[in-house]
């Protein structure tokens, strides 16, 4: 056999085996994440160091976690805009003829809001670089609403009830609730009962984006997702913009995670037992027992980057991500429960 014809079996062996793999997988899909609405913009103004605007400066975006680069030009104002970014950590270099190379880096981008990062150029050779650390607190300026964005470790270590990613919004101000003692983790028995500066009915929920609410049942929501899947949670408590401004309230946004260059994976189990509670006053007062409970929560994560045998050597540009979560609750009968998100 030939070297090429060994080179064709090889791939056709490899893509046999993706495609096998592919067919396996989609079966046995809870939930498939896309990222589109959920991502922000990047833009700024290039200046040189006298003041004035510097067109036709090349801009260049990576980010950090995946390698993934992005590359505008400022336009005759000076003005450069990166839109559709994935949410993370950027490092930004601007570059222009006759200007020293300038880099920002730890510009830290959360899904749906705009970052303004600003640059300043001075005269120089092209090899000559000025370094400028991002300050990680940053204010939002480019937009009018008011919100407040929970990162992935809050989300993580926060002990909501039940494990109900939706409970997140009582995190913010101008938010109560009347929820039960206990939160069923299944969509639809999912309590939704947060009132955000009174107003119940009208919030929104979104996951990447699209919209939860199931329309065919008041408060019921369509999915329930990992807490450990969420990669950042938004809640926008007024004037939210008018691609998600979909209801007069509050709105709630989610972003699932996603992979990167290099493979991270994550196990966990929680539990809530009626070993580990006190019985009701009123209830040891009348001799009846605890009421029975037993609830595990446990799952993983895995990402990182999708390797193809004599693809992508020296850079990864496509990514994986799988969560898997099973919840068994013991509340007279036992009931099992389980969540899937991959993307």
């Amino acid at each position: 056999m030939s070297k090429t014809t060994s080179k064709q079996a090889q791939w056709c062996v490899t893509g046999i085996i993706w495609l096998m793999i592919g067919l396996c997988w989609v079966p046995f899909s809870g939930h498939r994440a896309f990222a589109q609405a959920d991502m922000g913009t990047i833009t700024g103004l290039v200046r040189d160091s006298s003041g004035k605007v510097v067109p036709g400066a090349r801009i260049t975006l990576t980010n950090e976690a995946t390698g993934v680069v992005r590359s505008v030009v400022t336009n005759s104002n000076g003005i450069y805009d990166a839109p559709n970014l994935v949410i993370g950590n950027y490092t930004l270099h601007a570059a222009a003829p006759g200007f020293r190379t300038f880099i920002r880096t730890g510009i830290v981008l959360n899904f749906v809001s705009t970052v303004k990062a600003d640059v300043a150029l001075t005269v120089g050779m092209t090899k000559q670089r000025v370094v400028v650390r991002a300050n990680p607190v940053q204010v939002q300026s480019e937009t009018s609403d008011t919100s407040t964005v929970i990162s992935a470790t809050q989300i993580a270590e926060i002990p909501t009830n039940g494990r109900n990613i939706y409970q997140l919004a009582e995190l913010v101000p101008g938010a109560s609730s009347n929820l039960p003692m206990f939160d069923t983790p299944d969509p639809v028995d999912l309590s939704d009962s947060i009132y955000i500066n009174g107003d119940k009915r009208h919030n929104l929920y979104l996951i990447n984006g699209g919209e939860e609410q199931d329309g065919g049942c008041t408060g019921c929501m369509s999915t329930a997702p990992s807490q450990n899947a969420i990669a950042e949670a938004r809640i926008i408590t007024g004037d939210a913009q008018s691609d998600i401004g979909l209801n007069s309230g509050a709105v709630e946004d989610f972003s699932t995670k996603s992979g990167a260059s290099q493979f991270h994976g994550q196990l966990w189990e929680y539990n809530r037992n009626d070993a580990f509670d006190a019985n009701d006053f009123f209830a040891n007062l009348s001799g009846t027992a605890k009421p029975e409970l037993g609830y595990n929560l446990f799952g993983f994560n895995l990402g990182g980057p999708v390797i193809v045998p004599g693809v992508y050597k020296s850079h990864h540009k496509t990514f994986f991500f799988y969560n898997m979560e099973w919840r068994r609750l013991v509340e007279g009968s036992e009931i099992w429960l389980y969540s899937r998100i991959y993307g």
